[in-house]
């Protein structure tokens, strides 16, 4: 498939006859840069700040096209690569795997690549799954949802042709100019090609002259190279917030547990690391295939290794799992508890209650397990009170860290592709896409004022760390960012909210997508960065948790202290 051609005939070219097209195809082998930015104009999220991660959906498109015969260069910024422009610009086709936030930085490159190159840019990932028709403003081609099957289909409808209308799960224009947006592409069955990081180009290994260098020469916090793996796709749940069961399906489906430890082994090694972030939504959904996946790793390296999931709490209540987990030296699980306010979780479509999570966490502890807890700010049924509440309840429950985030969706994508939203499009303050990281309160809230649920978050994380000392302190350079973005939310807000701080909703009515401000005016505060990395550097300097994580990234491999990266991942 990948063979039958390049970029003949794609931007005006005379057509070569038959007998030529057949000999172009012969030695030609056509190119694909496929690139993952990140954005990093203001401190806008905080993983890009801890490790290097890459995005596992990006690595696997670029294995398939790899092992299509494609000539393939995966540059993820999210894991260190420095692009090579002269490169990108020789290619036939480039590939721009979005997460939302970084929507603006991949439009900046289309521009870009469209100065110097006559390539045919197509937009992936997650923006392009819930606002294909924003990508199509810089971008040829929007694949939705997964990409591995669609994008192959792209190539080879543009090798032959370039005809897409049989191409599933794709938004185009036309030959009119009109957008299109295909149905969706059916889920791919067959999870077994093996996914190998080193694909991606700079992903650099573990080395304790690296982390010196950063630290003292680039004056930046040193970033662990955190290795990712997928043992399934898909979710079960129904939770509203999720576009997980749109964009992966809400059917478990499963990888072949040899092939994701083939992957992982790998991933060791060539990272130099015993420490495995699984992508998975819910890695312990099926017990007998987490398992299946867990067991060999414990037998061959003796549990002498980290790991990090996410999980929903009634792991507490699989006996069989939990005995296994507990031979590997450091578990960290991520728990989606979302809220402890009922009203919230039943708003949510959760299905759990806050009374079910004190027992299990108790028996997580049991066990020895680090819990991150993942919880979400900002529900029409949240009050700032109920907010402190949930700050409380992690700080009594001693959870291992936390991830507060604000309530987000997408603008538009109702409208445009028929999936729920959560949020209505009246509701949103802007559409800048820089700020959709779940740490900035993109929406009018109904029950408090955006600038007090933001500031509620930053207390909340600033509270929890501060006083619960059994933990690594966090280094969060988003508040550079959103200190001064407090300030445009009191000038949002104005006139829209009652002495009660309640939303007078009818005052946002007839709003559209279209009307939203794309472009916030923000300039992140030098001086609340300097303040936060002063902080870091001071909080840990008196925490026994930190000298233990960094006797356990420059010591012996499991020690049985905490790796240092481990514990606070958020996008």
């Amino acid at each position: 498939m990948g063979r039958h051609g390049g970029a003949g005939g794609l931007h005006g070219y005379d057509r070569p006859r038959r007998n030529q097209r057949r000999q172009v195809a012969c030695v030609h082998t056509p190119s694909i840069a496929v690139i993952t930015p990140i954005e990093d104009g203001i401190p806008v999220q905080v993983s890009a700040y801890k490790a290097w991660m890459p995005r596992y959906g990006s690595v696997s498109v670029a294995q398939a096209l790899k092992d299509a015969g494609y000539e393939v260069r995966h540059y993820c910024e999210h894991s260190g690569s420095v692009i090579d422009w002269e490169w990108v610009f020789s290619c036939d086709y480039v590939g721009l795997s979005l997460m939302t936030f970084c929507a603006r930085k991949g439009a900046q490159y289309a521009r870009r690549i469209r100065e110097h190159s006559k390539a045919r840019i197509i937009a992936g990932g997650c923006h392009a799954s819930v606002a294909p028709e924003d990508c199509l403003d810089f971008a040829d081609i929007a694949v939705r949802n997964e990409g591995e099957a669609a994008l192959l289909e792209v190539l080879d409808a543009l090798g032959h042709g370039g005809d897409l209308s049989g191409v599933q799960g794709i938004s185009y224009r036309d030959g009119f100019g009109q957008i299109r947006h295909n149905p969706d592409h059916a889920f791919i069955a067959d999870l077994s090609r093996v996914v190998d990081i080193s694909l991606i180009d700079g992903y650099p290994r573990n080395d304790p002259r690296r982390f010196l260098k950063e630290a003292f020469r680039r004056r930046q916090i040193p970033r662990i190279s955190l290795p990712v793996a997928q043992t399934s796709r898909g979710c079960v749940h129904r939770c509203r917030f999720c576009m997980v069961k749109f964009e992966l399906g809400s059917t478990y489906r499963r990888r072949p547990p040899e092939v994701v430890v083939q992957e992982i082994e790998k991933a060791f090694d060539h990272l130099r690391s015993r420490t495995i972030f699984l992508v998975d939504n819910d890695f312990t959904h099926d017990t007998d295939h987490a398992l299946a996946v867990l067991t060999p790793l414990v037998e061959k390296y003796g549990g002498r290794f980290n790991i990090y999931f996410f999980s929903r709490i009634d792991l507490a209540k699989k006996p069989r799992l939990l005995e296994v987990l507990r031979t590997i030296d450091n578990v960290y699980i991520g728990v989606g508890f979302e809220s402890t306010n009922d009203s919230t979780l039943s708003e949510f479509s959760k299905g759990q209650r806050h009374g079910d999570f004190i027992e299990s966490v108790d028996t997580l502890h049991r066990y020895g397990f680090n819990i991150h807890g993942l919880f979400i700010f900002g529900a029409d049924t949240d009050t700032v009170r109920s907010l402190e509440e949930t700050v409380g309840f992690a700080l009594q429950n001693k959870l291992y860290t936390v991830g507060f985030s604000a309530l987000y969706d997408i603008p538009g994508k109702e409208k445009t592709l028929g999936l729920p939203q959560l949020i209505p499009d009246h509701r949103f303050i802007h559409r800048d896409w820089r700020l959709f990281t779940s740490h900035f309160v993109v929406h009018y809230p109904r029950q408090m004022r955006p600038s007090q649920l933001q500031r509620a978050i930053i207390d909340g994380q600033k509270r929890f760390f501060r006083e619960n000392r059994a933990t690594f302190f966090q280094y969060f350079p988003v508040y550079a960012s959103s200190e001064p973005y407090i300030r445009y939310l009191e000038q949002a807000e104005r006139d829209l909210y009652d002495t009660q701080d309640r939303l007078i909703e009818e005052r946002l009515m007839g709003r559209t997508y279209e009307d939203l401000p794309d472009l916030v005016p923000l300039r992140a505060s030098r001086w609340v960065k300097s303040r936060e990395t002063g902080e870091f550097i001071l909080q840990n300097a008196f925490r026994a948790k930190a000298w233990q994580m960094l006797s356990s990234n420059f010591g012996r491999r499991g020690t049985g202290a905490k790796p240092l990266i481990l514990g606070s991942l958020q996008t």
